[in-house]
């Protein structure tokens, strides 16, 4: 599916609006970031062993992209069944910075040929937990405290049109 125009100006705006919300959240303090990527593994085949060496050397070229230019930390789990692998991936990033890096955890993604199944994670200021956010290979849904402090902002934002 082709992007109009108006669809890539609306997907940044919605963009935009999360970024200012993450800079109001930390307010030039940095901002623990943990994200958990969860990807599809090829079942069924017997070739099995090789499909999952083949995408895990994919995904280490992402992670290593994301180490150097992000001081990125990682852990990487292998499901029992084989069919799924669990990636947890953690920085501290300044309020500004934090949906640039996701943005850009997404984008490593979709120019690669692994599939991603879902994506979420957890923001800290500190010791307390500021947003937390969820999706998957479409969308992401961001929950934060409005700026009142009583109620909470409940953001979607697309990121893909697949």
């Amino acid at each position: 599916m082709s992007l109009h125009r108006d669809d890539l100006d609306v997907m940044r705006k919605e963009w935009l609006r999360i970024a200012k919300e993450f800079e109001r959240i930390g307010e030039n303090n940095y901002l623990e970031v943990l994200v958990n990527l969860v990807f599809n593994l090829p079942e069924g085949t017997l070739e099995v062993e090789s499909s999952i060496m083949n995408i895990h050397g994919v995904i280490e070229e992402i992670l290593n992209k994301l180490k150097s230019k992000y001081s990125v930390n990682y852990e990487e789990y292998l499901s029992e069944d084989l069919t799924s692998l669990f990636i947890s991936l953690s920085t501290r990033r300044l309020g500004s910075e934090v949906i640039k890096f996701l943005r850009d955890v997404i984008e490593e993604i979709e120019r690669s040929s692994v599939k991603l199944r879902s994506i979420d994670g957890e923001v800290y200021l500190d010791d307390d937990l500021a947003v937390i956010f969820f999706g998957d290979n479409y969308r992401l849904t961001f929950i934060s405290p409005n700026s009142d402090g009583r109620r909470l902002n409940v953001q979607e934002v697309v990121f893909s049109f697949r």
